[in-house]
């Protein structure tokens, strides 16, 4: 029996793009948040997943500060619901925003400003 054709839906997906950051200060110390959200974590929040929120929390930095930051968070004391969720409100409002930073790489040497002037909107 013949194998039927396999499609590559990483060809869909096309190629990925570079990380995006944008600093921020938590716990005293500074965090480099990734910007652009998972929608399927988010999607998962919203469904009542309760380890959603904890996949969120663990891949919402650079992949260099997770075990840093997961130990912060859980040395936090009154580390409550809603204190928690203040925290995450603010990080996907944090993620949700145009990044400023490209973070350097070994293969990238200078770090490249993305954000510019906003403009405002004029009234009449």
């Amino acid at each position: 029996m013949a194998n039927p054709k396999r499609t590559n839906l990483d060809d869909l997906l096309g190629e990925e793009e570079p990380i995006l950051t944008k600093p921020v200060t938590l716990f005293g110390r500074e965090w480099d948040v990734v910007c652009g959200l998972n929608f399927f974590t988010l999607s998962s929040i919203g469904a009542g997943d309760n380890g959603a929120v904890a996949r969120f929390l663990s891949n919402v930095v650079v992949a260099s500060q997770r075990d840093d930051f997961a130990s912060a968070l859980s040395a936090q004391p009154n580390m409550d619901a809603d204190r928690l969720g203040k925290l995450v409100n603010a990080l996907v409002e944090v993620a949700s925003e145009r990044p400023t930073v490209l973070p350097s790489t070994s293969s990238r040497s200078v770090s490249k400003r993305t954000s510019g002037q906003k403009s405002a909107a004029h009234s009449s």
